[in-house]
């Protein structure tokens, strides 16, 4: 046999739903993508999230790591950090603090760390719909791959959270984040499909994309993740 080509994929979530219940909720996601024979690739991405909600208090922490090789080669290398404490000033509206962080070897700029403040409200929150809506201000710091440069300037960060029940089977969730400075923007959005197999596991279709208006020259300045997930909701 000339060619043997070995395919596996698999994606696996964990969640667990806060539901604004006091007391830890967090979902954990982990992903391989691996090709053998004459193609040797790999792809790994995994994820964890912690919520921490109490009574006038709201925690959320992420951590997140997507890391990929063609023939012994990387391709992919990126980390990141993200956690917000939000204090609530009633049913609705709450103000918090960000800390954002992350390091990716492949990308124009290969750390960024904001850390911003600001208000939030729950737009809408009904049994179809959920929207939840941020503005905040404060800092980032960026190093440029190409020059090894950091340099650090003020922002405005905006945040929006969605969430759609389509039908008791299929949900679709969309969060798009903005820090937006006088020398760069950086844009993120997650899109999620998400239909459910029975009770605990879903089938999930992602995209991701990331945005930089001036990104270093030589350097894309967007970043596309596109995914099919396995998921595992338990609570």
């Amino acid at each position: 046999m000339k060619k043997i080509a070995l395919f596996t994929s698999l994606i696996f979530s964990i969640s667990v739903i806060a539901d604004e219940e006091p007391g830890w909720s967090g979902k954990g996601e982990f992903g391989l993508v691996a090709t053998s024979g004459n193609t040797e690739t790999t792809t790994l991405n995994l994820g964890l999230e912690f919520i921490h909600q109490a009574a006038n208090w709201r925690h959320r922490a992420t951590l997140a790591a997507l890391m990929a090789e063609d023939n012994s080669v990387d391709t992919a290398d990126r980390q990141a950090f993200e956690w917000q404490s939000d204090y609530k000033l009633n049913e609705v509206s709450y103000i918090f603090g960000a800390f954002r962080y992350e390091t990716d070897d492949f990308a124009g700029f290969d750390e960024q760390n904001s850390l911003t403040f600001g208000y939030g409200r729950q737009l809408i929150d009904n049994d179809t719909h959920k929207l939840k809506g941020e503005i905040g201000a404060g800092v980032v710091d960026r190093r440029d791959a190409v020059t090894r440069i950091s340099d650090s300037e003020a922002i405005i960060r905006g945040l929006l959270d969605y969430a759609y029940t389509i039908s008791e089977t299929t949900n679709f969730t969309n969060r798009f984040l903005v820090e937006a400075g006088s020398d760069n923007t950086f844009l993120e959005n997650d899109a999620a499909l998400a239909v459910s197999i029975n009770d605990k596991m879903a089938l999930q279709f992602g995209v991701a994309v990331r945005h930089n208006t001036d990104a270093p020259t030589g350097t894309d300045d967007t970043d596309t993740v596109t995914s099919a997930n396995l998921v595992y909701n338990f609570k």
